[in-house]
Order: C-alpha cells, then structure tokens, then sequence
C-alpha cells in the first residue's frame, strides 16, 4: 500500500473513495461485505470496519441494516446543467425541486440554463456546455413542432461524442439516441374523455395549444372520443368563445392544463356561468391550481421525472422512461342526466 506513515484504515478508506468518485463505484451500489473485504485487503476486520466508518461519516456511505454497505454519493466536484424553460413558472418549482434535492444529497453542483422554451437557445446552450465541458446534462425539451431536427441531433451526437451524459425530459423531440423521461400523454386524453364519459357528457369542447406537441397528443385521443369537440381559442377573447359553447349546449371542456382550466373558471365568472352546474372543467397535471379551486385533473409525473433524471445522470444509468399518468378526480365535473 501507498503512504506507509498513514493508517492502513485511511489507505483502504482512500482507495474506496478513489473508486467511488471515479465513478467505479456509482451511488446505490453495494459493497463488498466486511469478511470480503478483509481477504481483499489482507487485513483485520475490525480495520475494515473503522475504513466504512470514516467513509460513512463523510457522506460517501451509508450502512442498511441486514442488508450491507452501499454507496451513497457520487464522486465529488460532479456538475450538472439543467436546461429549463426559467419562464414556466407552472412546472419549473417542482423540478428544480427535484432535481437539486437529488443533486444536493449527491454532492453534484447545479448549473441552471434558461431555454427560453426555443430551440435555437437550447442549441446556443449545448454549444457553451460542450465547449467548457460538463459532468451530465438534463434538458427540458421544447414542445415547439417546427424546428431543425438534423441540427438538434447533431448538436445532441456532438455532447455525447464528448463523454457528456444527455437526458431529454418534458415532451418527445423526435430525436434518436437521447434517453427520454416523459409522461404518456396519448393516455392523459384517454383519461379525460372516460372521465366525462363516465358521467354522462355528450357535447364536449377542448382548449389546445397551437404548434405544441404536447397539446398535439394529449388532444389525440380525446378527440377520437369526442369527434364533434368544439375547439376554443384561448388566445382569443375566452370570455365571448365560452359563452359560445354554453349557449350551443357544450356541457364539458377538456383544458390543455390547470392554467388554461383556471384562465376558463375566470372567464366563467366574469360573464355569470358556474363551475361545475353550468360547464364542467377537466385540467391536465394537478397542480396546486387544481387543488385550490377543486378541479378534477390529470396527473402529471414532474417530481418524479425530475428525480429520477437526476438520479440517471448521477449514476450514469441513462435509459427511456415513460410515466403513467391517472386522474384526480375533485368536484369540477358534474353528473348530466
């Protein structure tokens, strides 16, 4: 062993530290058990034993009992980029939240980059990343349908040449070879549609995004539901298009999410119309505004895919996960007879 004045206990915690910020041994991994490592080391196991304390003390690992010794933070000095839409106030605080809580528990610094939801900003970004160099890169997809696909792809080939760990969350881009954590959106519609279904709706209309690609999907299967859905423009005067609807005997509006839903209860009120007794409201990622005002929505996995992305990246177990979403059924949607 290197360093004969210093402990051997120091030398063995040494060499395990050595392994586990080089990534050999990765966070969640069990180690050999204490007899294992005694032969390994050709030591006593109380020496083993005093090496596992002082790793554990710093944080690097912890002790499950009956179960063994497992690793618990990644190596030291990792960096992480986190590319999100900073504008999306909706989503942003639960996977900032996620993500840094995993990041922090790791020892990994949290580099933010605002995309400003564009495609070209996003490519700007990857572009500093990559030449500066990064330890893991988790971006926040743009839902926008129209952009360069041969350009995001070989900005995306371009990080991964370069030894950086890439994870695409939020939306599917299109784009081959990038592990992707999304929710099943096809399935959020299918949702929706049982739910009015279920009680009763006949005559429904939906609020979608234009040149989205999640509205796109999560529209899909609702429509094949509801063929004869009203479309309202929510970017047009919300109030008069409600109006509309109601008096033409629409009962239901399936909203692209909580805030287009809670943008319709505003509108609802202003011109003297009732939620649920007049138009029933189903939302989409139950976020705290569906809480607040009782709306019936469909979840949407934004903690989970947070952590869990910041686990992949940390561990450098990059593969596609697909979240199912279910419905939060509140007070929002009445019973027609």
């Amino acid at each position: 062993m290197q360093e004969k004045n210093k402990p051997v206990y120091m030398q063995i915690a040494d060499m395990i530290r050595e392994q586990i910020e080089t990534g050999e041994i990765k966070p969640g991994d069990k180690l050999m058990s204490e007899n294992e490592m005694t032969k390994a080391y050709g030591v006593a196991r109380l020496t083993v034993r005093e090496a596992l304390g002082v790793l554990v003390n710093e944080g690097f690992l912890e002790k499950k009992h009956g179960k063994g010794t497992f690793c618990k933070m990644s190596r030291r000095g990792l960096s992480i980029d986190v590319l999100l839409d900073m504008n999306d106030f909706y989503f942003i605080p639960y996977y900032v939240r996620s993500i840094s809580a995993v990041l922090d528990k790791n020892g990994a610094d949290f580099i933010v980059g605002d995309t400003k939801n564009s495609w070209d900003e996003i490519i700007k970004l990857l572009k500093k990343i990559i030449k500066r160099g990064s330890d893991g890169i988790i971006v926040q997809v743009s839902p926008q349908k129209d952009f360069d696909k041969d350009e995001i792809k070989r900005i995306f080939d371009e990080a991964q040449n370069a030894g950086i760990p890439l994870l695409q969350i939020d939306t599917k881009s299109g784009i081959d070879g990038v592990p992707l954590l999304i929710m099943d959106e096809e399935k959020i519609g299918k949702l929706a549609a049982k739910c009015f279904i279920e009680h009763g709706h006949k005559k429904m209309a939906y609020i979608a995004r234009d040149n989205c690609n999640i509205s796109d999907m999560r529209m899909k299967y609702f429509k094949e539901s509801f063929p004869d859905a009203r479309r309202i423009d929510f970017d047009g005067k919300l109030s008069e298009s409600i109006r509309s609807a109601y008096d033409d005997g629409i009962t239901g509006i399936f909203c692209f999410n909580d805030f287009v839903a809670k943008s319709c209860i505003d509108a609802m009120n202003s011109i003297g119309l009732r939620m649920p007794e007049d138009i029933s409201l189903v939302g989409v990622d139950d976020t705290l505004l569906s809480k607040v005002y009782n709306l019936t929505s469909v979840t949407h996995a934004k903690e989970e895919i947070g952590e869990c992305a910041a686990k992949m990246i940390v561990e450098g177990r990059l593969e596609n996960v697909v979240f199912e979403p279910e419905l939060a059924e509140r007070t929002s949607v009445k019973d027609i007879l």
